[in-house]
């Protein structure tokens, strides 16, 4: 049976790059799936144009081409980096860590009931923590692209994801917008009991969320994309 040579595999890696699409990772699914595509054609007709069988192929995936498949790669790379996230939580809510867990949640409680303006203090505090976390990822991603961009490297889907925090530090706004549906940021220190112990998780949760997803994942880094992708270079 005829098959793509490697010269064809290069035009097929060249072909999803002018498609948009980035990731190396995603190139090498879609390469695989039309490279196969091409040789089940030359089944029946050896004799068959590659670049006709290529179209032919490409027609197939609709008319926002391979951007579906890229969102669909992406939000199962989301989903995986959540479950990393998930897995180190955990790991907080246990011996030894689960003591990290405590005293955090005791500072936020102790700030909360004992300043008048404690809840604004805490929420000020992880909107600056946010805020220089998202820059800091996008100077690692800026810095990231160009090393792409000059050849040196390739881009992977799970290090993007696992350098912007596969959105999380957006999600952590969240809790903001339920906590001024609630009044709490205008009645702070008319605050009930329950309602200090309650924000006093919110945040302990928030401060967790953003340690581990600037430092404790990230430092992971090279260990996670190793065992994702084995013939990368980390380099």
């Amino acid at each position: 049976m005829k098959k793509v040579n490697k010269q064809q595999i290069d035009r097929l890696y060249e072909f999803t790059r002018q498609h948009y699409v980035e990731y190396y990772d995603v190139q090498t699914e879609l390469v695989d799936h039309l490279a196969n595509a091409i040789e089940e054609y030359w089944e029946e007709n050896p004799d068959q144009d590659f670049e006709e069988l290529l179209q032919k192929e490409f027609k197939k995936f609709g008319v926002f081409g391979f951007m579906e498949v890229v969102e669909k790669r992406q939000n199962a790379m989301t989903k995986k980096y959540y479950k990393m996230i998930l897995e180190e939580v955990k790991c907080f809510l246990k011996l030894p860590k689960v003591i990290i867990s405590i005293v955090l949640s005791w500072i936020c409680f102790f700030i909360v009931s004992n300043f008048n303006y404690g809840l604004r203090i805490l929420a000020v505090g992880v909107v600056i923590l946010i805020f220089s976390s998202v820059f800091y990822s996008g100077f690692n991603l800026r810095r990231l692209k160009k090393r792409v961009k000059s050849g040196n490297k390739k881009l992977y889907l799970l290090e993007e994801t696992l350098l912007t925090s596969g959105g999380l530090l957006t999600v952590l706004f969240f809790p903001y917008y339920v906590l001024n549906f609630g009044n709490f940021f205008d009645t702070s220190e008319t605050i009930s009991l329950q309602g200090q112990i309650f924000v006093s998780f919110v945040f302990t949760a928030e401060f967790l969320l953003l340690y581990i997803s600037v430092f404790v994942i990230p430092g992971k880094k090279e260990e996670i994309l190793k065992k994702a992708y084995p013939e990368m270079e980390l380099s």
